[in-house]
């Protein structure tokens, strides 16, 4: 099982918490027609937030406050601001929702934990396939927006323990259930065209599993329900 957790900065000047939470997870996705579950999740809401802003791509993003000591509980102790680094193509850890806020599970901890720290909060959006550039650029004192598990990144950037399990499955319309029931079906299928995020760890392994599916890439998940030739998703 893949499993998710946060990435953070290494160096010799900069400590970093470990963030630890075990909680079972299961998101069943059936897609029909009429689908109507996306409306729940674009009605989430946080409770219990601390202050927060949010900057977007395109945004000039200030420098990252630091102390002399260059420790980010420093830091925390003496600017009383969090920097928090998300990515809305994780659904449903990390979302914007209806009424345009910031909302998910990783956002949901991001407050809890600056609330712990007594501080507030600033968001600032990464690249998945950019993932260790952003943690090298001293831009965040942490990245909080399911971070996979892969072996690239274990060598590449320093990572917390993982707080949860998640089963990698496909995404498919309902009218494709009993086609693709089993993967000798996928491998058989010469035509089989399979939607990807940009910048996903799991590309590479679907690639080397179905090396006869086309593979187009898309920059968030509701791509999918938008483009109407796609046969399933992953």
């Amino acid at each position: 099982f893949p499993a998710q957790m946060n990435a953070f900065k290494r160096g010799t000047k900069c400590r970093r918490t470990v963030i630890s939470l075990s909680m079972q997870y299961i998101l069943p996705l059936t897609v029909k027609k009429g689908y109507v579950k996306d409306l729940f999740l674009k009605q989430m809401y946080i409770s219990n937030t601390v202050a927060s802003k949010v900057y977007k791509k395109g945004d000039l993003i200030p420098p990252l406050q630091r102390t002399a000591s260059g420790t980010v509980f420093e830091d925390l102790k003496q600017f009383k601001i969090h920097r928090v680094g998300y990515n809305t193509g994780a659904l449903p850890f990390c979302f914007f929702n209806e009424y345009r806020e910031l909302v998910g599970y990783d956002i949901a901890m991001a407050h809890k934990l600056a609330a712990d720290l007594n501080c507030s909060l600033e968001f600032v959006p990464f690249e998945y396939d950019m993932l260790k550039e952003n943690v090298d650029s001293d831009t965040y004192h942490i990245i909080m927006s399911c971070v996979s598990v892969v072996p690239e990144r274990f060598l590449e950037t320093p990572l917390s323990k993982p707080y949860m399990k998640t089963t990698l499955s496909f995404v498919i319309p309902a009218q494709y259930n009993k086609q693709y029931e089993f993967i000798d079906q996928l491998i058989d299928d010469e035509d089989l065209k399979i939607a990807v995020l940009a910048g996903s760890s799991y590309k590479d392994h679907i690639v080397k599993l179905l090396p006869n599916a086309t593979f187009v890439a898309l920059d968030k998940p509701e791509n999918f329900f938008e483009y109407k030739k796609m046969q399933m998703c992953l």
